[in-house]
């Protein structure tokens, strides 16, 4: 009985410091040699939470095809980030990254701040997360075609 305790203890504890990380994550869509990219923060995937005013937390999305690698530019939205000189005949991975910095439990809420010189912190961690997904206007039918003539289906699971 006392093993199956802190088993279900051990269980309990990793699952609610799942629950309490932020994501990222990045989603785009192309129409001809347009790709359009939104970054989204938060707990509620996918909802597109953000920092607000925080734009410069996260880099410059940026396609990848294998041969070429293009830097997106902001659109006039937060976190919305756009290319017209994508080829519509590529498939492209599409990447960001939350970057490198100090997260705290403060007295007043969370903040982007070191522990140092601060007596208000009860928690404090050095974070980056990153964020990928594909984008392929050659596709068909929920699957992406790769090179070898094979295809990688995405499913998409009741929670």
């Amino acid at each position: 009985m006392m093993k199956n305790t802190g088993y279900i203890l051990a269980l309990c504890l990793t699952a609610s410091g799942h629950v309490l990380a932020h994501d990222v994550w990045i989603t785009g869509k192309q129409a001809e040699n347009n790709v359009t990219a939104e970054i989204g923060y938060g707990h509620n995937f996918p909802s597109k939470g953000t920092i607000p005013d925080r734009r410069d937390f996260f880099e410059t999305p940026r396609l990848y095809n294998g041969k070429e690698t293009i830097t997106l530019k902001p659109a006039s939205t937060d976190y919305v980030y756009k290319t017209e000189s994508a080829s519509k005949d590529n498939g492209y991975v599409l990447s960001t990254y939350m970057k490198p910095g100090y997260w705290s439990r403060t007295s007043s809420g969370w903040k982007p701040v070191s522990r140092e010189g601060r007596n208000d912190v009860t928690y404090c961690e050095f974070v980056t997360k990153y964020a990928k997904s594909l984008v392929n206007s050659r596709c068909q039918h929920n699957s992406i075609s790769l090179q070898q003539g094979m295809s990688l289906k995405s499913f998409r699971y009741p929670i």
